[in-house]
């Protein structure tokens, strides 16, 4: 590490960059994506509504209902899975491991009023579907109130 300017000026110009060069990282980090990172960050969701209900359908592809948890609290819906390919192996070595392993999580916060104690969660395919039956909103409802 460099040391510290002596001059006030320089000093600020220091920091000034250290904290730009900080606030670089953060901001690659925090839109990674498969594309930039050349890795996947989790499963790939697809949330839709119709006007009863609320679908949520999660790729994990390879993974069983062993290898997957999900959780519901008031608005959040949490989906983890833990997979370990190891244990696939025979003997030898691995030359190119590219599948998945290890676990993930992903937090879903849910858009909409649902009614999560009748959830349903089905896994076919290597997508985890998951039906949610909305709530009617009491937003938007108009009463006069007397004031006294």
């Amino acid at each position: 590490m460099a040391p510290l300017p002596r001059s006030p000026r320089e000093r600020l110009e220091y920091f000034k960059n250290r904290v730009n060069k900080l606030f670089e990282f953060l901001f690659e980090y925090e839109h990674a994506s498969p594309e930039n990172t050349g890795r996947e960050l989790g499963p790939i969701v697809d949330l839709y509504q119709s006007e009863t209900d609320l679908f949520i359908a999660i790729e994990v592809p390879g993974f069983s209902r062993d290898d997957l948890q999900l959780y519901i609290t008031d608005d959040v819906l949490i989906i983890e899975g833990n997979r370990d390919v190891a244990e696939e192996q025979e003997a030898g070595k691995f030359l190119i491991m590219e599948r998945q392993r290890g676990g993930f999580q992903r937090v879903i916060k849910i858009p909409t009023s649902v009614n999560s104690s009748k959830l349903e969660a089905k896994l076919e395919a290597g997508v985890l579907r998951v039906k949610l039956p909305r709530v009617p909103e009491k937003r938007g409802t108009t009463r006069r109130i007397d004031i006294l």
